[in-house]
């Protein structure tokens, strides 16, 4: 004897749970998306403030003088182990100091006459701030 009343899902019920699940995954996708340029935003900033840190103690111990181009070689081994990277969304991530001018080249910016440090970039961050403003 077979059994007749077997119920199962039908393909209207399968297209339905599809379609909820891909909706479900594409806000999913989007918003890690924009978590992950949150989280390269802060780490950009921290990072540029350590930087920053370290071209102050070079011109508070250098008596007003700020420190010259190389800037890594002017900071590191004694004020930072390292020149920290830079990682923001629409250029490769770099630690690598560039001139002064703002090129949209997505390195650090050093200008060693006014000890001005900045990101080379001219997009805008999640809030809608020019990058190179920070």
């Amino acid at each position: 004897m077979i059994k007749t009343d077997f119920r199962g899902f039908t393909l209207a019920e399968f297209t339905i749970m599809f379609i909820l699940i891909c909706l479900i995954s594409a806000v999913l996708l989007v918003e890690a998306g924009r978590l992950i340029r949150r989280s390269n935003e802060g780490l950009s900033k921290a990072n540029l403030g350590i930087i920053r840190i370290a071209i102050m103690n070079y011109y508070s111990t250098h008596n007003g003088q700020w420190p010259p181009e190389p800037l890594p070689y002017s900071l590191v081994p004694e004020f930072l182990t390292a020149v920290p990277y830079l990682n923001i969304n629409h250029h490769p991530r770099t630690n690598e100091v560039k001139g002064s001018t703002i090129a949209d080249t997505g390195c650090w910016s050093y200008n060693p006459v006014s000890g001005n440090f900045r990101i080379d970039c001219t997009h805008r961050d999640l809030e809608g701030v020019p990058l190179s403003s920070w």
